[in-house]
């Protein structure tokens, strides 16, 4: 595959593979209670496995943009990602505080969304773009702020509430990060 074409297919590609994870995150409850260990550990693989696609279509349009800040942004994201992903159910390893992990993937999500909807042309659409990532940073707020609340409750009918608060507010946000990347044409 040439670069161009490379380059016209990862904001689509992204956006499918985010929209994919939100819908495994709002059953993620569903998922966990009806499988035995193992098939949960291969749907936390099919998981992170989603994520690197993601992250690979990031770093193809980081690239294109030539910006030290979008670099550091993706770098971000990445390490957001990579905690978040290792703290999956089954694996349960902690790198960072969840909350700290949902910030740090929160806010380089909405600097690669700001860097991606700059090279939007039509205004319009650039407009539709920044309101998508207003939502977007809104949500990935509630979502640090509900996993700050997770790491804080103490029985156990409180923190499953939580989580589910948690998976929602997470799969919105990131259909809201598909919504501006299928905004952006190349």
């Amino acid at each position: 595959m040439r670069q161009s074409q490379l380059i016209a297919v990862a904001p689509r590609l992204a956006a499918v593979v985010l929209v994919l994870l939100a819908a495994l995150q709002l059953r993620a409850d569903v998922v966990a209670s009806l499988f035995t260990e193992a098939p949960r550990i291969a749907l936390a693989v099919a998981r992170v496995a989603a994520s690197a696609v993601v992250l690979v279509c990031f770093a193809i349009l980081t690239l294109r943009l030539h910006r030290r800040w979008v670099t550091a942004a993706l770098i971000g994201m990445t390490v957001g990602w990579l905690a978040q992903a290792v703290a999956l159910e089954p694996l349960r390893y902690t790198l960072l505080d969840a909350a700290l992990a949902q910030g740090i993937a929160t806010v380089s999500g909405v600097a690669l969304g700001v860097a991606l909807a700059r090279t939007i042309g039509e205004p319009r659409i650039r407009h539709s773009a920044m309101v998508l990532l207003f939502g977007y940073a809104v949500l990935g707020g509630l979502t640090a702020l509900t996993e700050h609340r997770i790491a804080l409750s103490l029985d156990y009918p409180t923190i499953v509430v939580l989580r589910q608060d948690r998976d929602f507010t997470a799969a919105i946000s990131d259909i809201a990060l598909a919504g501006v990347l299928w905004l952006r044409r190349s």
